[in-house]
């Protein structure tokens, strides 16, 4: 029998998931912070919902620790004694250890550990985070259509400047910041549209997150756009999966849709590999990209790092080196200087933007050049995990949540964005069914009434339907 949540309707619970909302928008807003502060607004907002959620915690609920919560807190734990071992080791190789990026990333993964394990400490973590993805996708929306009309009507704001060349930032320090926003936003949307209760829900739900499509585009990131075509493939496949194997396979029609489907990728596929396979593959990145020798210069300065994160895990005995970049900065960024700067490197950085070192912008090898081994194969198998639960819910949308963070966590470091982890917590912590149908037979259950606890507008449903717990 479904019971209502105790802390829905809650001032208190409303309060806290805006908190929560608000620091996971802001986080990515790095031109709002003051000076050179590590800290901003977004960080702020988590820390002061961190310090709630411990304090609701500790003196008025029982603490509670869920197969998810464990999962997360062990992999920090493990994230915590491998990092000190290799920051250990690089001390005594006598590598370059800049305090600046020590300090900088000991503050963000220490946000980030304490975000995603409150987040799934509770006993009711998928309700609590439904309601602050539907948040996230309203905020966002508002929040990225402000900045859309800001850079396209060119609204000069003290302190802020919305674009980076011909490259769309928004509140952003660069690009590839608003891009990885824009892609978690969009995931977001689809999440919480698919578990919506109605029709008119779910579609003002994807108008919200309409923004985060166009402000993801504007940015002109390759990541992006292939990211977006991974999360359709995905949630496209874990609908044939749902049609085939689950309630609706009894229908004649839907089954016979769904092998055709199937029966038609495969030539398709096997036509698509003969024509990739005649035509050069650098005409088809170039045809993709968003310019052809920008992305050409980009992938050799890629590869260069992406070689030197893998130097320096082999150098430390597969320990790592701890926290910080560690890849020396390329020669060809070096020589690039901003007053000298032809039209293809325009959009990329200069010399003068990094210090002696840069990060690999690649999660898992930037894992395996701080912690070395053992830490890439402990993050390997909290996706893994990850993945093994994105199959469990009837929800297509948080199969592609976690494939497209995949993907895009090839070409950027991903892990400090707090973002990310409360998508990972939403795949970990992810409803067992629909919200608003049963799961075998797909007929929508009575119902329940509002929720009126409490004084707070998000009570009365206007910002969203209750939610209900199985």
């Amino acid at each position: 029998m479904p019971v209502l949540d105790p802390e829905a309707g809650t001032d208190e619970a409303w309060w806290r998931d805006a908190v929560l909302a608000f620091g996971l928008l802001l986080s990515a807003a790095s031109q709002l912070r003051i000076g050179s502060l590590p800290i901003g607004p977004g960080e702020l907002c988590l820390l002061i919902w961190i310090c709630a959620h411990v304090y609701g915690a500790v003196f008025r609920s029982p603490i509670v620790l869920p197969p998810a919560a464990g999962r997360i807190l062990a992999f920090w734990v493990f994230f915590a004694g491998t990092q000190s071992l290799g920051l250990l080791t690089g001390l005594a190789l006598k590598d370059h250890q800049d305090q600046a990026h020590i300090v900088h990333d000991v503050l963000a993964f220490s946000i980030v550990a304490a975000v995603s394990s409150l987040c799934l400490a509770r006993s009711n973590a998928s309700e609590g985070l439904r309601r602050t993805a539907c948040l996230v996708t309203r905020i966002g929306g508002v929040s990225l259509a402000c900045q859309i009309a800001s850079g396209l009507l060119d609204l000069r704001v003290p302190g802020l400047d919305g674009w980076y060349w011909d490259r769309f930032r928004g509140w952003s320090d660069n690009p590839n910041q608003l891009s990885l926003l824009c892609t978690a936003l969009v995931l977001i949307a689809a999440y919480a549209a698919e578990t919506a209760f109605g029709r008119r829900e779910r579609l003002v739900l994807l108008l919200w997150g309409t923004p985060a499509v166009v402000a993801g585009l504007m940015t002109k990131g390759n990541s992006f756009r292939l990211a977006l075509v991974v999360a359709l493939a995905a949630f496209t496949l874990a609908k044939l999966r749902r049609f085939l194997v689950g309630g609706y396979a009894r229908a004649p029609y839907r089954f016979t849709v769904a092998v055709l489907a199937i029966g038609l990728a495969v030539p398709l596929g096997l036509a698509g590999a003969l024509l990739l396979h005649a035509v050069k593959l650098e005409s088809v990145a170039k045809d993709i990209s968003r310019d052809a020798d920008q992305t050409l210069d980009e992938a050799a300065v890629r590869v260069y790092l992406w070689g030197g994160a893998i130097q320096k895990g082999f150098d430390s005995y597969f320990l790592g080196l701890g926290p910080s970049s560690h890849v020396p900065v390329p020669p060809e960024v070096v020589a690039r200087q901003k007053w000298a700067r032809t039209e293809t490197e325009a959009g990329l950085g200069s010399g003068a933007e990094h210090g002696e070192s840069m990060e690999s912008h690649n999660t898992y090898l930037e894992l395996f050049s701080q912690g070395g081994l053992p830490l890439l194969l402990g993050f390997v198998a909290l996706m893994l995990s990850t993945i093994r639960q994105s199959y469990r819910p009837d929800v297509a949308s948080l199969t592609a949540m976690i494939a497209s963070l995949m993907l895009f966590s090839v070409f950027h470091v991903t892990l400090r964005h707090p973002i990310v982890w409360f998508c990972i917590c939403l795949v970990q912590a992810g409803p067992r069914r629909l919200p608003g149908r049963h799961a075998a037979s797909g007929r929508s259950p009575r119902r329940l009434a509002p929720v009126t606890t409490g004084t707070a507008p998000f009570a009365s449903g206007a910002f969203g339907p209750p939610l209900i717990r199985d």
